[in-house]
């Protein structure tokens, strides 16, 4: 379950600091 988590937490980061640099 934790794994999920971290993998789902992880991923998100990817996309906001991918938005924030494509901006």
């Amino acid at each position: 379950m934790p794994s999920i988590i971290s993998k789902a937490f992880r991923t998100n980061l990817f996309l906001i600091t991918r938005t924030i640099r494509l901006s």
